[in-house]
């Protein structure tokens, strides 16, 4: 069971370049939409009232990808070894990308470019619009359990790579464009890095496996401060890292930690009920939303107080996206939630055909995704 909920945390990508005309973010409605994948169904729902906009499925199943949205286009990797690429208003696949071994996380995409890892230990950079490849770096890791993680940010293609052996670097900075190296790191032997980073104010937020959370300076790679959570259980690592007010919110086993962005510094630690562990948090108008399986909390971003707790017939699965004035979350029932964010109200479900263990992504009516996943 640990195994599956670490599998779910994973995220990927990488880097690449090539240039298209410049084209706005897709707005494809007044109202936003909340794309959602399940074993072998992708859904574009009405993220306002649930309502199905289409649902298309590719034939493949398994998924613990995170959708991408972008460019009037949505990507989502299946565990047949192919990234899909459909369009965004209609459902309609408008290309698909096979890699050398199997997709197990999630894409990303900036500039007109998609990067994903693959188990066959390559970085792939694609075209968004034709999934032509672009280019592909090896990453020359020992073992990959599922692709390589990345986020791009600034221009700034930031990857790490799991469980690599002795001399290999754990996370690397690259020119997003061309692929250039700029900076690289290593952590402690065995602990690689799993979960997606995040970067805010020019400081990347990484959580290597088995080991402490970094703050890094993003275009540097030199270290700012650490942070050692109580509890070094090597079953359970670090979450990806939710930020917000100056603060980072990141969690390990039992407890959520409120970091400040700038120092470390510890200001608040919120403590699920024992036997339960808390999952990847986020972060919305001064409210953190996370929750530890069988509940789901709301807590004031400043000082950790619970503002409000509700719980389902199931367990919650998905880590949790907000957005529109909603939280998003996915149960064991296969049911879809959307619930009130601020006051923890039920608004509305939707009934899958299979469990959706990816976080959502949510695309607002002005073209801004929103997710745990989301740069």
């Amino acid at each position: 069971m640990r195994f599956l909920w670490w599998f779910i945390g994973l995220s990927i990508c990488c880097f690449s370049c090539t240039k298209h005309p410049a084209e706005p973010a897709a707005v494809i409605t007044k109202r936003s939409t909340v794309f959602v994948a399940d074993d072998s169904t992708l859904y574009a729902l009405d993220a306002v009232t649930g309502l199905k906009r289409w649902e298309t499925k590719t034939g493949a199943s398994n998924t613990v990808s995170v959708p991408a949205v972008d460019t009037g286009m949505v990507f989502v990797s299946y565990n047949d070894s192919n990234l899909y690429a459909f369009d965004a208003k209609t459902g309609v696949k408008k290309w698909v990308f096979r890699a050398g071994g199997r997709i197990d996380a999630s894409p990303t995409i900036a500039n007109g470019i998609v990067y994903v890892g693959s188990s066959d230990l390559n970085i792939y950079a694609l075209d968004a619009f034709t999934g032509a490849k672009k280019w592909q770096y090896y990453t020359y890791c020992e073992k990959i359990l599922s692709g390589p993680v990345v986020t791009v940010s600034n221009g700034v293609l930031y990857f790490g790579t799991p469980l690599c052996g002795v001399g290999i670097d754990h996370l690397m900075a690259r020119d997003a464009q061309t692929g250039a190296k700029i900076w690289s790191v290593a952590f402690t032997y065995n602990s690689g890095v799993i979960t997606k980073p995040k970067v805010a104010d020019g400081i990347l937020f990484v959580s290597p496996q088995r080991g402490a959370f970094y703050a890094l300076d993003a275009q540097t790679g030199k270290q700012k401060w650490a942070f050692s959570p109580e509890r070094s259980d090597g079953g359970y690592d670090l979450s990806v890292p939710a930020i917000g007010q100056n603060m980072v919110y990141v969690s390990k086993y039992r407890s959520l930690y409120a970091l400040d962005e700038t120092t470390g510094e510890q200001k608040w630690q919120f403590t699920v009920k024992e036997n339960y562990y808390a999952r990847s948090p986020s972060f919305s108008a001064g409210v953190v939303y996370v929750h530890d399986g069988m509940a789901l909390y709301a807590l004031d971003a400043i000082t950790g107080t619970v503002k409000w707790t509700t719980t389902i017939d199931g367990s919650f699965l998905s880590n949790p996206a907000v957005a529109n004035g909603f939280v998003y979350v996915s149960g064991t029932d296969k049911n879809f939630y959307a619930f009130d964010a601020a006051t923890g109200e039920k608004k509305w479900t939707f009934k899958t055909s299979g469990l959706v263990y990816p976080s959502p992504t949510v695309l607002d009516a002005t073209g801004k995704v929103h997710g745990v996943y989301a740069d």
